[in-house]
């Protein structure tokens, strides 16, 4: 219960606030209160950040993977030709 007292003498943060952000299974903490616990902490900054935006729902850790999605092909680069007759009745 120490570590929590100081994190809030030492945040200005409430209680409450210091209580929730601190639980695995509360509230996703705001950008401000993740920045007064970082400094507090001195932990970095901009990578808990960056875990706050995932965790709301505004970011993504995955990494893509190698290639690209089929939409930002060219057909004719995957040599991918319209299936049935041709219109010009060619290879009938």
């Amino acid at each position: 219960m120490r570590l929590k007292t100081d994190l809030v003498a030492r945040t200005g943060l409430s209680r409450t606030v210091v209580q929730q952000a601190l639980q695995a299974d509360g509230p996703v903490p705001s950008a401000r209160t993740v920045t007064a616990l970082a400094g507090a902490l001195r932990l970095p900054v901009e990578n808990l950040l960056g875990l706050q935006r995932v965790a709301a729902g505004e970011g993504s850790v995955e990494k893509p993977g190698p290639g690209r999605p089929i939409g930002q092909w060219d057909p004719h680069a995957l040599e991918a030709h319209p299936s049935g007759a041709a219109q010009d009745g060619a290879g009938l």
